[in-house]
């Protein structure tokens, strides 16, 4: 199955949930972000405890907003397959489809450009200490602006 068939299958939960959905791009109520952002966070932290085994912590919490730089993580249990897939899936439907529904826009040409943008990032990159690849002096950002338009409704 294609991408736009789960993305339309996002927008026929959200939908049948109240939420907005449109059809051409959009900037989000500030009740719509903060729905989002409380979305995300919640299955993200699912999919990091249940299905990673993994706590997180905040080292520190005088500081706002919060950063990942503020965080400190722990092995706590073993992975769950099944809890991982499941918050991976929970992910992309909060995370990435339901963002660019509520901004209207459709999804796929956006995802082509970050795939060439992060194809740069092997170029001359390196990898860190701690696993993540880090972009070198030939990463080339992604022109997201240039390839945004209005989400094809389903």
């Amino acid at each position: 199955m294609e991408l736009n068939y789960h993305v339309n299958q996002v927008v026929k939960f959200m939908n049948n949930a109240g939420q907005e959905t449109p059809d051409t791009l959009a900037t989000p109520s500030p009740e719509q972000r903060i729905l989002r952002a409380k979305l995300i966070l919640e299955e993200a932290f699912e999919l990091i405890n249940k299905g990673l085994g993994v706590n997180v912590y905040s080292s520190d919490v005088s500081v706002a907003p919060l950063t990942v730089g503020q965080l400190d993580y722990q092995i706590v249990s073993d992975t769950d397959i099944v809890e991982a897939m499941d918050g991976a899936a929970d992910l992309f439907w909060v995370g990435v489809a339901g963002v660019s529904i509520i901004f209207g826009c459709e999804l796929e040409p956006v995802l082509e450009e970050v795939n060439k943008s992060n194809a740069s990032k092997f170029i001359d990159g390196y990898r860190r200490e701690d696993g993540k690849w880090v972009k070198g002096p030939s990463y080339k950002p992604a022109e997201i602006k240039a390839v945004i338009h209005d989400r094809v409704p389903f």
